[in-house]
């Protein structure tokens, strides 16, 4: 609900026959006040802190374009529709994997395994030599994709919209294997297992 939203219930509500009638409840004038103040107080770290209670597997997200590839651990990834079958991918606008999306129009999701924290931990570094000793097979529209790997998904990119400094990619599904295993977890800024 945005702050215009409270806004209008507040103004609805001041004058409501409820409140007239002793409803016990002191109007949305001071939800509003809060709603902006606490806005206005939230920094990046809170906000980090607060998603971070929001448990997710992980994944690795790569791309191929002109011989090039490149790959980022995330965990902004989420199914979207069945018709089509569609899923959401959200990429930092100034890392490299971000320009290959772009420009191939493709896209590859590895969901990692329990047992592979290691491979999280490299693709969310800067490093270049990301891909060294890391099993890799081509999927069936030739994107780079882990091997071995908890589940694989191909897909084109469907359409794109702005998310602040990320993009969000909608990817229409293309091609999908699964594997058995159990799935690693992020939490808190840590890395858990199913128990």
């Amino acid at each position: 609900m945005t702050l215009e939203c409270i806004a209008d219930a507040a103004a609805h509500f001041q004058h409501s026959e409820q409140l007239q009638r002793g409803w016990p409840f002191h109007g949305l004038s001071g939800l509003v006040s809060f709603a902006r103040e606490d806005v206005r107080q939230m920094d990046e770290a809170r906000f980090r802190q607060a998603m971070g209670h929001f448990a997710t597997g992980v994944a690795v997200v790569t791309a191929r374009h002109e011989g090039e590839i490149s790959g980022m651990t995330v965990n902004a990834f989420a199914s979207v529709s069945l018709e089509p079958m569609l899923l959401l991918i959200c990429i930092e606008k100034r890392v490299r994997t971000h320009d290959l999306i772009a420009s191939s129009g493709r896209f590859g999701v590895s969901i990692l395994r329990s047992d592979q924290e290691e491979i999280s931990r490299r693709f969310a570094s800067p490093s270049e030599n990301k891909f060294s000793g890391v099993g890799l097979r081509d999927g069936e529209t030739a994107t780079p994709l882990l091997d071995p790997c908890l589940a694989t998904v191909e897909c084109r990119v469907y359409d794109t919209l702005p998310g602040g400094d990320h993009t969000i990619y909608l990817g229409e599904v293309t091609a999908m294997q699964v594997f058995d295993g159990d799935p690693l977890i992020y939490f808190r800024g840590g890395y858990h297992q199913l128990r």
